[in-house]
């Protein structure tokens, strides 16, 4: 397959495979470089489409921790708030707890438009966000996740509301917590702790965690100026098993750059170029 025959070339095959795969989690870009100029023209005779399509979907399937995969290999989904910490620090002890998952932000009003188009999880943890958007919706979705079983859990730190309905209440699992703020209902239902990363919703962060409120901040920046969904999950993950800056992407070290430089500026108005800046 790689151009020799035999045992080299099934050695060949290997040698890439494990230097693709410890690019993605160790090697730095200018190492890898090193490492496919090698693979190529020196221990392959020929040059072999596979191999750059193998890299490719190498790079898909392991690029930041599975994040990008809405549910290929991923069980547990965790849906989590915007804009306080609390509800980045809650999303982080649920990964604690379930190791893997995909994560989102997500809003009262979008989510039962998205529970509604949601088919590709054993469970679904719902973190604070509220229920009282499209109540419709969201009881056709809840009925329509249950027949499929499709495990959907509330966990919460205040009540529902008096006017959610019985149906959407009967088909969720619900967790009310009896702390202050929804990290702490999550903590008492996963029961893990998180005095490591608790500081990270203070006003002013310890300067061990600053790299980490930074992360998150620019994550939510991204969110609200690019619409990128994806960076506040890949940040949550970083946080959750506090991965030093080291083990971060280059577009996540880019990200932080950028809202360094441009974060006391969001795009604001609406204007035509604002709107599709916006997207």
């Amino acid at each position: 397959m790689l151009g020799g025959k035999g045992k080299n070339s099934i050695a060949e095959f290997i040698i890439f495979i494990i230097g693709s795969i410890a690019n993605k989690h160790k090697m730095n870009r200018s190492i890898w470089n090193v490492y496919v100029f090698i693979c190529v023209f020196c221990k392959i005779k020929r040059i072999n489409i596979y191999l750059i399509f193998l890299d490719f979907v190498i790079d898909y399937f392991l690029n930041n921790n599975c994040q990008n995969l809405k549910g290929v290999f991923m069980d547990n989904l965790i849906v989590t708030g915007w804009g306080w910490k609390d509800y980045a620090i809650a999303a982080a002890i649920a990964l604690r707890h379930y190791n893997k998952a995909h994560i989102i932000g997500m809003s009262t009003r979008k989510l039962p438009e998205f529970l509604n188009e949601v088919t590709d999880y054993k469970e679904i943890a719902i973190l604070g966000v509220g229920l009282t958007g499209n109540t419709e919706l969201l009881e056709k979705a809840l009925i329509k996740l249950k027949k499929k079983n499709i495990c959907v859990r509330w966990i919460s730190s205040f009540d529902m509301p008096p006017c959610i309905p019985d149906t959407i209440r009967s088909n969720l699992d619900t967790f009310i917590g009896n702390g202050d703020g929804i990290a702490e209902a999550a903590s008492q239902y996963f029961k893990r702790k998180y005095d490591d990363i608790a500081p990270l919703a203070e006003q002013k962060v310890a300067k061990n965690l600053q790299h980490y409120h930074d992360l998150l901040e620019a994550a939510m920046f991204v969110y609200r100026n690019y619409q990128d969904e994806k960076a506040y999950g890949q940040a949550i993950y970083h946080i959750a098993r506090k991965d030093p800056e080291t083990q971060w992407s280059d577009k996540m070290k880019q990200m932080v750059a950028h809202y360094h430089r441009f974060g006391n500026r969001e795009l604001v108005g609406k204007s035509n170029l604002i709107m599709d800046l916006h997207g």
